[in-house]
């Protein structure tokens, strides 16, 4: 694939890629930009994760680490994926709905479930048991923040810190400090 020939108009010559968002017409069609106001950009992220755990790829996560030794025969991790959202004025009721839970694995049992929307960016912190691979039984904490990024559009931030249940403890809080280290900083206007 020519990568110059998708930049180019009809007539060969170059368009001008600018992320300025503006919308530009062009012989009747819109060309829409990313990032724009209609399609702005995830925000940005930072988590604090032990020395020695690895990147790992993992489909559709923004961040995904592990830790580098499994315990009682799982690897502990850490995802991150965020979603694009509408806009909404019951903000815990949409976190409730975006992140519902009749989708989980069969048999997952819900340890805890609180929606906070007094602080400065609502979310929603979830503890989930259910079975795993090979008969384990795993542990994950979800942690969503909604993140209004224009008028129109918000961000789902969703971290999920995954171990073992059969663990001593001292993985449940490693992976539970990962997850609540997430800080969110919204994108640049």
């Amino acid at each position: 694939m020519d990568i110059e020939a998708l930049f180019a108009d009809r007539d060969g010559a170059r368009e001008d890629v600018g992320l300025d968002g503006v919308h530009v017409e062009d012989a009747g069609a819109t060309v829409l930009r990313y990032p724009s106001p209609d399609f702005p950009p995830p925000p940005v992220l930072h988590l604090r994760v032990p020395v020695g755990w690895l990147a790992v790829p993992v489909p559709e996560a923004v961040v995904s680490v592990r830790r580098p030794e499994p315990v009682d025969g799982f690897h502990p991790n850490v995802l991150v994926r965020v979603r694009r959202t509408p806009t909404h004025g019951a903000v815990a009721e949409h976190l409730r709905r975006l992140a519902a839970l009749d989708d989980g694995p069969a048999g997952m049992e819900v340890l805890a479930d609180e929606v906070r929307t007094d602080g400065p960016t609502p979310a929603r912190a979830l503890k989930v048991r259910f079975p795993g691979p090979d008969g384990l039984t795993l542990i994950a904490r979800h942690l969503m923040v909604y993140v209004p990024a224009t008028e129109r559009v918000a961000h789902l931030v969703c971290v999920v810190g995954t171990w073992c249940g059969g663990d001593d403890g001292a993985t449940a809080v490693e992976v539970e400090s990962v997850v609540g280290s997430l800080r969110v900083l919204a994108p640049a206007a």
